[in-house]
């Protein structure tokens, strides 16, 4: 697609959410959310601005509200990997006890420990 083929209100939101990705980068999280606001008022189905706010989110510890953006992102583009991972976490817990987290551990080493010694297949 070209710019001329672009609609104006995809235009104008994505626009404003290449403006929160900056600020997000430089870690300013309200200023982010502000233009990603703006980016949705112009045009809610912009899979992409759920997706940003849900990572602004994530980073102010907002859990609750990142998984809600994230998944209106996965309802609107359902093949966007990026509406799938999300903040890195795969949608899922954030925080695990140090006992659960040492049992995955132990998992991915017992698992990596086999395929070194036996083959990949």
């Amino acid at each position: 697609m070209t710019a001329s083929d672009e609609p104006e209100a995809r235009r104008r939101a994505r626009i404003r959410l290449e403006l929160a990705a900056s600020y997000f980068g430089q870690g300013q999280d309200t200023v982010a959310l502000d233009e990603i606001k703006l980016s949705l008022l112009a045009d809610p189905t912009y899979a992409d601005a759920h997706a940003l706010r849900g990572l602004v989110y994530s980073r102010m510890n907002e859990l609750g509200l990142a998984e809600t953006s994230f998944h209106r992102a996965r309802q609107l583009n359902p093949f966007d990997l990026r509406a799938y991972l999300g903040d890195g976490n795969y949608a899922g817990v954030y925080q695990r006890s140090d006992e659960e987290m040492l049992a995955l551990w132990q998992i991915g080493v017992e698992e990596t420990r086999a395929v070194i010694e036996e083959g990949w297949m």
